[in-house]
């Protein structure tokens, strides 16, 4: 049997994002990004979904970014069909059911985290 351990959901602006990497450059994409996720020319709209992403994944941890989890301890993929997976350091045990799009200059992402019962 399983349970919903927690819900969250992030919205970001896309404008925001192009901000910070005009800024920033590729030093905030390494800093919301693992090695494993950066691609060559990565557009906003998908650097924006990410960071959604990973904002939503913390707070259905209950935590936030930068509490019980960094950008760095999540882990962002795809199936073959292109459906969002993710991992997250020292919860392994749990299953993570991602959802995530772009619309209007905004990102938004839905994940659900799902345990086990003991």
């Amino acid at each position: 049997m399983e349970r919903v351990e927690g819900i969250g959901v992030d919205v970001c602006s896309i404008g925001r994002v192009e901000d910070a990497l005009a800024k920033h450059g590729p030093r905030f994409v390494t800093r919301v990004l693992r090695p494993e996720e950066v691609e060559d020319a990565m557009p906003a709209a998908k650097l924006a979904r990410r960071w959604a992403l990973k904002e939503a994944v913390a707070k259905a941890l209950g935590s936030g970014i930068g509490g019980a989890v960094g950008f760095q301890d999540i882990a962002l993929g795809h199936t073959e069909a292109g459906a969002p997976t993710v991992t997250v350091r020292g919860h392994e045990d749990k299953h993570f059911m991602a959802s995530v799009s772009d619309d209007a200059g905004v990102a938004v992402a839905m994940v659900v985290v799902i345990t086990p019962e003991a």
